[in-house]
């Protein structure tokens, strides 16, 4: 058995009262989970930060809870434009 992770970047999350008044054409996926998001930096739906510590603490929250298993990093990075890669000072930064 293994970990595997996919992260792009961290959010806080705060548990959402239920609406209800939500019809189920207006249901989406974010508001089926029930939970309210907080953005960090300049993160938004659409765009990510890089938040290194955040990774970080997942890393450090799945080693201490679940007694160190063997974690594989699925994907990480930072979503860039097709033509940015010789302009790469945000990951740099």
């Amino acid at each position: 058995d293994f970990v595997g992770i996919i992260h792009y970047t961290t959010i806080y999350v705060t548990n959402s009262k239920p609406t209800p008044s939500l019809l189920p054409s207006n249901r989406d996926f974010f508001t089926d989970m029930g939970v309210g998001t907080i953005f960090i930096g300049n993160s938004s739906y659409f765009t990510f930060d890089a938040i290194p510590w955040g990774f970080e603490s997942v890393l450090e929250y799945l080693k201490q809870s679940y007694n160190n298993p063997p974690i594989y990093i699925l994907e990480n990075g930072l979503p860039l434009k097709h033509d940015s890669t010789l302009q790469d000072s945000e990951r740099v930064e």
